[in-house]
């Protein structure tokens, strides 16, 4: 597919003039708007930004779309990100911009790089672990957090850190997990975040009334069952600041909570081998 792109579109990338239904021209004349989600409304055919012509689409994100397309100006095929014409998304955006252009800049021959230095963009935002926002590296036990709150959201039947600002999600997290802990708080290069060893946030904020009305601490949900009572306490050891105390994938699968899982492959195994 070639280099990777450093660069991202919104509807403007397509805009030379508007029409006069409020929409957009792209530099061959066609009308182009966004749909109601703000995803760009394109087609096969499409010339956007003057250069990429959109030959089809390879996938669908939370932040936007990706489409192949033609760069005419170096007659090669790349993967352009288009995204949501939505402010928050376009920031994030910004963000994988330079992270591209440092990849191209180390990675002119299309190796696979190390991604040591970019663990901010390492998960998608809504799984993210506290350490990967806080900026203190990462490894495996990120992947643990990001599977509970993936549970967590098969459990309520929506996203459990509905939010695309870092602050915010760490205060969401406080909220349903508790304090963070201070070393963690001491450790971080995000010193913006921090006040007097405790999260900068403010509780008298518009974004703190929409918390305690929509985040709900893990220990008052309620558990009416066993299987509810397991999964909570799976869900407490996955969902664990401390990276010492946080229960690996494979110690997961071994917690109670699937057992009942482990009993029904077993049944089902010894029944084979007996036929």
């Amino acid at each position: 597919m070639g280099q990777l792109q450093s660069a991202f579109l919104s509807d403007s990338a397509v805009n030379t003039s508007d029409d006069d239904d409020g929409g957009k021209k792209s530099p061959e004349g066609e009308s182009c708007k966004d749909n109601e989600e703000g995803h760009l409304v394109y087609h096969v055919g499409l010339l956007m930004n003057g250069r990429y012509e959109v030959v089809l689409t390879l996938g669908v994100g939370a932040f936007g779309k990706v489409v192949e397309c033609i760069d005419r100006d170096k007659d090669e095929r790349v993967a352009v990100k288009i995204v949501k014409n939505i402010e928050c998304f376009r920031e994030v955006a910004r963000s994988e911009i330079a992270v591209l252009e440092e990849i191209n800049k180390l990675d002119d021959d299309n190796r696979l790089c190390d991604h040591g230095h970019h663990e901010s963009l390492v998960s998608t935002r809504h799984y993210r672990a506290p350490e990967v926002i806080l900026d203190l590296g990462w490894n495996q036990s990120c992947d643990v957090w990001s599977l509970g709150c993936v549970l967590m959201e098969f459990y309520l039947g929506h996203t459990l850190f509905q939010t695309h600002d870092s602050k915010e999600h760490l205060a969401m997290m406080e909220r349903i997990l508790g304090p963070i802990l201070v070393h963690l708080l001491k450790q971080t290069r995000k010193q913006h975040y921090v006040h007097n060893e405790r999260l900068n946030w403010d509780e008298q904020s518009s974004s703190d009334d929409y918390i305690r009305k929509h985040c709900k601490p893990l220990k008052h949900m309620q558990r009416k069952s066993e299987e509810e009572r397991q999964l909570f306490d799976l869900l407490g050891c996955m969902l664990e600041y401390d990276l010492s105390r946080r229960i690996t994938l494979e110690e997961a699968l071994w917690h109670p909570f699937f057992s009942p899982l482990r009993m029904k492959i077993h049944t089902s195994s010894c029944n084979l081998k007996l036929q």
